[in-house]
């Protein structure tokens, strides 16, 4: 039995013992089984805007590849001059980083120039003031979690990101490929696609840890 098809098994018996709806037993499932890795007491956890305890514990999920794209994306608005950290700068970071992410865009499209554009000196901007997300990154933030959630994954990868990125990244990162002659449609079939209803009720589970964005 697959990993999808248990948990579906093991909501509906909670669903049968318990009289809760389906999304509700979902995410007191995931929220109960989720063994997330801590991070090593010498790394510093990418940082958002006062952020609550349950978005700080989000970053916990990310993989060291995924952490990195986070680290790297502030840097790059850093290096832009920009006020926030937009959607465009987690691409950058998607396609600067060694993983799933970036392996996926260079098989489905000519993504040299965005490769190159993602070279950067993180130890240059380290000590510099930090940026804030923007409200389209806080959102792609957010569906991110849903991707893994949805997908029954306990960490958060580079492929989680791009997935992310291209369903809600916006017309700027989808501009942004389709100049670089990536097939869309391709690379998000070789990129997970949840069930819609586990990613409705990773949705609903979202809710309760990200506060609204504006």
């Amino acid at each position: 039995m697959t990993r999808g098809r248990d948990l579906k098994r093991r909501v509906r018996a909670r669903m049968r013992r318990t009289g809760e709806r389906y999304t509700t037993a979902h995410a007191e499932l995931l929220g109960a089984s989720t063994a997330v890795r801590p991070l090593p007491q010498d790394t510093e956890r990418p940082s958002m805007s006062q952020p609550s305890p349950r978005v700080a514990d989000l970053f916990r999920r990310f993989d060291n590849a995924a952490r990195d794209i986070i680290i790297k994306s502030e840097n790059f608005a850093r290096r832009d001059g920009s006020a926030t950290v937009d959607p465009r700068h987690i691409l950058l970071g998607v396609a600067g980083v060694e993983g799933l992410g970036s392996q996926a865009l260079r098989v489905h499209g000519h993504v040299q120039p965005l490769i190159d554009a993602s070279v950067i000196d993180d130890a240059a901007f380290a000590e510099q003031p930090h940026v804030p997300y923007s409200t389209a990154s806080k959102k792609l933030l957010e569906q991110v979690l849903i991707e893994a959630i949805a997908e029954t994954s306990n960490v958060i990868s580079t492929q989680h990101v791009l997935a992310a990125l291209m369903d809600a990244g916006g017309d700027e990162v989808r501009s942004t490929l389709e100049q670089l002659d990536v097939d869309m449609e391709a690379l998000r079939l070789a990129l997970p696609a949840p069930d819609p209803a586990d990613r409705a009720a990773a949705l609903e589970h979202v809710k309760t840890w990200v506060p609204p964005t504006a």
